[in-house]
Formats: structure tokens, C-alpha cells, sequence
């Protein structure tokens, strides 16, 4: 299965409308992740190296049924167990490319995983996780927030910066990039930005 033409997995019908929900996505948690990567000073590298992990970080979802990405309700039962495997689907998309580097092969599969061990794959140490790893789960989490991805109750900014924080105080998120991110949301109109550019995008 070729992840890059997803048109007739799962039926005849085009999956346009939920490839686009997911490239929306996948671009806004990039773009989220690169700005906290600066923010960090991160070299070129390592800067690419989160870039591209950000960018490649669902696209196991490709593989699963296109209702999982479009639902607006939260997922339950087979769905919530088909959609938590999709970090062993991110992997194996990329497993037989040479060209990433380990940084992006654990991002791709770690940025579930909770700092306090309560994340998918439950196999994974959050020990282990890297920074790039953590970096993209915030920058994953706030978009979802934002945007109801997933089956969520899209919310506010205010509220969704709040829910980070509180994510963050309780271990489910890295508190010290959470605050971090929360200081670069108050100077800079972060997700005005990445709303024009999807705009622009189409």
C-alpha cells in the first residue's frame, strides 16, 4: 500500500476531503513545532529533523477508515483502538526509507507517549521519548484543541492554551516546553499565521 495515494483505500469514494483535513493538520502541527524549535535554537539539524517528524507525524492515519479523520464526535471502542495504533502505522510508512534520520522515526512513533507514562504505544518509555517527540505532541495537541481534530470540541484560544497548561501540570504534556509555547502564543499571533497560510493553501 503506497501511503502518498490513499484515493480508493477503503472503498471507491475519493478520500480528497479527508487528505485535506489531514494535510491541514499535519501542516499546522509543523509549523507549530518549527516555531517552538527556534524558540529552543535549535541548528539545522535538529531543526529539520523536527520539521520533517512534524510533518510525517499521522500519516499512518492514511491507512485507516476515512470516518476516523472527519468524525466530530469523540471515538470509542474499535475506532479510538484502530486510531491509537496509527503511531505503529506512522512507523512502518517509513520504516524501509532510508533517508530519515532516528530523531524523525521517533517522533513519527513517540508523540503519544506521555511524560507520565500514560500515553500509545503503552510500550514505549517515556523516558526514552526525545525532545522533538514532546515538541510535537504539544504542537499536535494544540491544534486538535483548536480545531476539534479527532472528535474533539473545538475550542477557543484562551481555552485551549488553558487546557495545555493544565495537561501540562498534571504530566500528560511536557511542562516546561508547554510554558514555553504558552509565552510564544502571548507574543506572537501563532495561530493567526497558520490559519492565513491554510487559507492561501487552499
Amino acid at each position: 500500500m503506497n501511503p502518498q495515494h490513499p484515493r480508493h483505500i477503503h472503498g471507491d469514494e475519493p478520500w480528497t476531503a479527508s487528505r485535506r483535513l489531514l494535510d491541514n493538520h499535519s501542516f499546522a502541527v509543523c509549523t507549530l513545532a518549527m516555531i517552538i524549535g527556534q524558540a529552543l535554537g535549535y541548528d539545522t539539524m535538529k531543526f529539520h529533523e523536527l520539521a520533517t517528524g512534524a510533518l510525517l507525524h499521522d500519516i499512518g492515519l492514511l491507512q485507516l477508515p476515512r470516518h476516523l479523520l472527519r468524525t466530530s464526535t469523540p471515538l470509542s471502542g474499535e475506532d479510538l483502538a484502530a486510531f491509537h495504533h496509527h503511531p505503529q502505522l506512522d512507523a512502518m510508512a517509513i520504516e524501509t526509507q532510508r533517508d530519515f534520520s532516528q530523531t524523525v522515526r521517533q517522533v513519527v512513533a513517540e508523540h503519544h507517549v506521555t511524560p507520565d507514562g500514560n500515553g500509545y504505544p503503552s510500550d514505549t518509555s517515556a523516558g526514552s521519548t526525545t525532545e522533538a517527540s514532546r515538541i510535537v505532541r504539544i504542537a499536535n495537541r494544540y491544534d486538535e484543541l483548536l480545531t476539534g481534530f479527532g472528535g474533539l470540541r473545538p475550542l477557543p484560544s484562551h481555552a485551549a492554551i488553558q487546557q495545555l497548561f493544565q495537561e501540562g501540570e498534571f504530566g500528560r504534556l511536557d511542562l516546561r516546553l508547554v510554558s514555553l509555547f504558552i509565552k510564544l502564543v502571548g507574543i506572537y499571533p501563532i495561530y493567526s499565521f497558520v490559519s492565513s497560510i491554510r487559507k492561501k493553501g487552499g
